[in-house]
């Protein structure tokens, strides 16, 4: 095939292969697909293979290392996942200046020198679901460099997901960053300036890690619309800050790392934060922009419906929502009570701006009769019942401490 032109040749499902050299003879193509082949070395493959190459996927084999690809000037993507590679080194990539996509998840990398990605302006790197400890490595001098700092001014997405991180303070020097996903590590804390370069960042996935707390300031500066901490250790959306006051040099004034995305956020998820056991609703009316908000699972108690000022001198906020449809509340996996219905009196206007998505089979109660919701419990469909609960959720007796139900139509005469 010596001097053979191909515009693209796929190799899938071949079981197990090996390459043969055949002299200096070289294969011109722009695009090399070698997947699930049980292919365990590369190098007689790339050595046989022109520089002009410029889609590369080797996905689904054995690899446990690569060899240079330096000559591979004209490269754009870079497909690994699904392989055994356990260490990026440097002068694989060297000064490959074209090359703006590279994956390598599902791989068992530990370790990656601080060089190796120097000379490339990648826009998107994939290490998800391998084994880093660390975003940072010790080089030869016993100082500390992130194998990210080549990539701050050209990275816009990045993918770091199920691994065993504990740290993302290098985030901080990334200035082009549109999505981050960092879920599935061990990070508890989030300090206020992470992200404070990633201007231009709009949708950040951190869900299921260990966060207990967030600096208020960690996403100021940020266009953040897509926000999930779904799976976390939050106990409350408030975070008390220390601020200097005519009265004392300090005093502790409530705040909320949602307040700096407040105009933004349109997604957000707090699903299976068992944690979670106070919601301040004051704090919720403030995201302006809101369509989504995902509370399923999340352990509902007293604190869940505050409305509580996060500043004692600030006026009441007004809601802003646009109603219909107003911001969907989802709460899957919830068990709403009467007690709930009757813990709602400070927000009820809150509530009659949103819709709630429940449970198909979840009981009928003064909550569930009250509250517009997307998908009607099947007991709102039986007349006796809605009948029964007119009676008892706009009747103070029926119950010793139920509200008198805000003015909105029954469920069951919704069309």
């Amino acid at each position: 095939m010596d001097g053979a032109r191909f515009y693209q040749m796929s190799i899938r499902n071949c079981g197990d292969m090996e390459f043969i050299s055949n002299g200096s003879s070289t294969i011109e193509l722009l695009e090399i697909a070698v997947s699930n082949c049980s292919l365990t070395n590369s190098s007689l493959l790339i050595e046989s293979i022109s520089t002009d190459l410029a889609g590369l996927d080797l996905t689904s084999n054995h690899l446990i290392a690569l060899p240079s690809l330096e000559n591979f000037q004209n490269l754009r993507g870079i497909d690994l996942k699904n392989n055994f590679i356990e260490e990026i080194t440097v002068n694989i990539f060297n000064n490959m200046a074209g090359l703006s996509r590279l994956d390598f998840s599902n791989n068992r990398i530990r370790n990656i020198e601080p060089d190796s990605f120097v000379g490339l302006r990648l826009a998107e790197l994939n290490l998800d679901n391998n084994r880093l400890t660390s975003l940072e490595t010790l080089t030869l001098d016993n100082q500390t460099a992130s194998f990210l700092y080549p990539l701050n001014e050209s990275l816009t997405l990045l993918v770091i997901s199920n691994n065993f991180l504990h740290d993302l303070s290098p985030l901080k020097h990334m200035t082009n960053l549109d999505e981050v996903k960092v879920c599935c590590n061990q990070i508890k804390t989030l300090d206020g300036n992470i992200f404070e370069k990633a201007h231009k960042l709009k949708s950040v996935d951190l869900s299921y890690n260990q966060i207990e707390s967030i600096d208020s300031m960690t996403f100021n500066g940020t266009i953040i619309n897509n926000f999930n901490l779904a799976g976390n250790r939050l106990s409350s959306l408030e975070t008390k800050e220390s601020v200097s006051s005519n009265k004392s040099l300090f005093e502790n004034q409530t705040s909320s790392f949602l307040y700096p995305i407040s105009s933004t956020i349109s997604s957000l998820s707090f699903s299976n934060c068992t944690n979670l056991i106070e919601i301040n609703w004051f704090i919720i009316i403030k995201l302006q922009t809101l369509f989504y908000l995902d509370l399923s699972e999340v352990r509902m108690t007293e604190k869940s419906w505050l409305y509580r000022k996060t500043d004692v001198n600030s006026e009441d906020s007004s809601i802003n929502w646009n109603y219909p449809p107003g911001p969907r509340i989802i709460l899957y996996g919830i068990r709403l009570t009467d007690n709930d219905y009757c813990l709602t009196k400070s927000i009820v206007d809150i509530l009659n701006k949103t819709i709630l998505i429940v449970d198909i089979e979840h009981p009928c109660n003064c909550f569930i009769y009250s509250y517009d919701t997307e998908h009607r419990p099947i007991c709102v469909y039986n007349q006796s019942v809605v009948d029964e609960l007119i009676l008892i959720c706009h009747s103070p007796s029926g119950h010793h401490y139920l509200l008198l139900a805000p003015r909105r139509k029954p469920l069951a005469s919704r069309q």
